[in-house]
């Protein structure tokens, strides 16, 4: 496991978000090489000292928080993601997650804003495009023995009765339904019968009167209910149950990253019930 390089000086957040994609290609790791992936995050998340995993390094970060991001080595190509984990005060044990940013629009940055605004504990996203140079699938949110993975899993044994939240985005026009065509805000839990988590969130949302049409899978549409997401049926063999899957329309991103004050509702909506 690799090491906080001594002597590194203590960057911005918002650097990691704005770097380049890896063009990388994105593979699983070997099981072994997962669950010894999984054992670095949960070090790291509870404070221990050289507990970057293999292919990784860790760097301090500060401006406007500090924190522990934990990022590919620059000489390695495979998009593992990257990591952030909140070291300057009490946090909440809620880790958002953005595992297609660039491709969903201003998910990255929205994730980014609220770990930066808020109390939350971590925050992830992909490190490599979600379509590779020669269209090859590179989506994290599809495969089970990836790093994105392996950092909820170890979020969820490290705050058992927290929550991970994962913001994607959604094209109303290219979906089959009217109910989704019409929607803001599509909310799920991966399962078939909507969890206390996703409740919650829905009926915070519902009150603030500013953000569309909140639907939520399966009640209220059928489809985009992250049933196949691999970092949500991970987390729910492991008998974790706070995992919320928010799909956004293209408006309400935009809107979302524009005005701190919608965003500061919407961010203490996805805390709301923790």
């Amino acid at each position: 496991m690799a090491l906080l390089a001594a002597g590194v000086a203590a960057v911005g957040v918002g650097l990691y978000l704005q770097s380049a994609l890896s063009p990388g290609r994105v593979f699983e790791l070997s099981e072994a090489d997962f669950r010894s992936t999984e054992g670095a995050f949960v070090a790291a998340l509870r404070g221990e000292r050289g507990s970057a995993p293999d292919g990784m390094v860790a760097v301090a970060a500060s401006n406007p928080v500090t924190a522990l991001v934990l990022r590919e080595d620059e000489r390695q190509h495979a998009g593992r993601g990257e990591y952030l984990i909140r070291k300057d005060r009490t946090v909440e044990p809620l880790l958002i997650a953005a595992p297609h940013r660039r491709a969903d629009r201003f998910t990255g940055t929205l994730a980014r804003l609220i770990f930066s605004e808020t109390d939350a504990a971590a925050a992830g996203w992909n490190s490599a495009p979600r379509r590779g140079l020669f269209g090859e699938q590179n989506d994290v949110a599809k495969l089970r023995r990836h790093p994105f993975t392996a950092f909820a899993l170890a979020f969820a044994a490290t705050y058992p009765s927290g929550r991970v939240v994962q913001l994607h985005g959604f094209d109303r026009d290219r979906r089959r339904t009217k109910a989704a065509q019409g929607a803001s805000v599509i909310l799920s839990g991966g399962s078939a019968r909507p969890s206390q988590a996703v409740a919650s969130v829905s009926s915070c949302l519902q009150e603030s009167g500013r953000m569309g049409q909140i639907l939520v899978y399966p009640t209220d549409v059928d489809e985009l209910g992250a049933t196949q997401n691999a970092q949500g049926r991970a987390l729910r063999g492991a008998g974790f149950a706070g995992f919320v899957h928010v799909e956004l329309s293209l408006a309400l991103r935009r809107q979302l990253v524009n005005d701190a004050n919608l965003r500061e509702h919407f961010a203490r909506c996805l805390a709301s019930g923790l």
